[in-house]
C-alpha cells in the first residue's frame, strides 16, 4: 500500500486512537485550549472523600478498628470528618450513590433522573469544580476526581449542563474506567486486533464519545 493511501483499517486504527486520546486527555480539545487562562488560585488544596455503600463506620471511621488508617488518623485530622452524615428522606430525595454523590458536589438536594437507556446523571448545578476553576482560573488537571468505582456513569459527575458553567470549567479524572481507555489506545497502535475486533471496537469508542459530548 501507498503511504499516502488509506485502506479501511488504517482509517478506523487512526480515527479510534484519536477518540481515545481526547477521552483520556481532554485538554487537548479546542475549548481548553481557548479557556486556559493564568492559574491564580494561591489558597490551601481541598481533598472531598466520599465513601458509602457496603461501608459500615467500624471499619472506616471508627479510630480503633478502622481498615482505612491513613485516612482516619491523618487525612481526617488535617480536616473536618462528618462521622453522622445523613441523607434527608424525602420523596424528591433519592439515596443512591449517584444522586448523593451530586449533592455533596452541588452542594443542594435535587431530584436528578436518568435518561431513557442512559446511567448517567446530569446535573443542572454547576459542582464545586466548575465554581473554582472560572472564580480562579484554575486549569483542568488542578482538579480533580478520583473514582474508585468501575462505572461509567461517574465518569461525568465533572461538569453540569448549566449555561454559566459547563464543561469549559470541568475537573479531570482518574479512573479504572479512564484506564481502560488508555489500554485499548496502546492495544490499537500495536495492532492486537484483527480486521472484525478493531472495527467493533472503534464502534463502542464512538458511542461513548457520542454520550460524553452530548452532556
Amino acid at each position: 500500500m501507498e503511504p499516502h493511501k488509506l485502506n479501511r483499517r488504517r482509517t478506523l486504527k487512526l480515527g479510534t486512537v484519536g477518540i481515545t486520546s481526547l477521552l483520556v486527555n481532554p485538554s487537548l480539545s479546542i475549548n481548553y485550549l481557548a479557556k486556559k487562562r493564568e492559574f491564580s488560585y494561591q489558597q490551601p488544596r481541598v481533598i472531598i472523600i466520599r465513601f458509602g455503600g457496603g461501608v459500615r463506620r467500624q471499619e472506616t471511621i471508627d479510630i480503633k478498628g478502622t481498615y482505612a488508617p491513613f485516612m482516619r488518623h491523618t487525612l481526617a485530622s488535617e480536616g473536618t470528618l462528618f462521622s453522622n452524615m445523613e441523607l434527608e428522606q424525602s420523596d424528591s430525595v433519592t439515596t443512591s450513590h449517584g444522586q448523593g454523590t451530586l449533592y455533596i458536589l452541588t452542594g443542594k438536594y435535587k431530584k436528578y433522573e436518568q435518561e431513557f437507556l442512559n446511567d448517567n446523571f446530569e446535573p443542572s448545578i454547576p459542582t464545586l469544580f466548575e465554581y473554582l476553576r472560572k472564580q480562579y482560573h484554575i486549569p483542568e488537571e488542578e482538579t480533580l476526581i478520583i473514582n474508585g468505582e468501575d462505572r461509567t456513569s461517574e465518569e461525568f459527575y465533572s461538569f453540569s449542563n448549566h449555561h454559566s458553567f459547563g464543561v469549559n470549567y470541568r475537573s479531570q479524572v482518574l479512573s479504572l474506567y479512564r484506564f481502560k481507555i488508555h489500554l485499548l489506545k496502546k492495544q490499537i497502535i500495536t495492532n492486537q486486533f484483527t480486521d472484525k475486533e478493531l472495527e467493533k471496537k472503534a464502534g463502542r469508542i464512538r458511542k461513548i464519545t457520542r454520550k460524553k459530548l452530548s452532556t
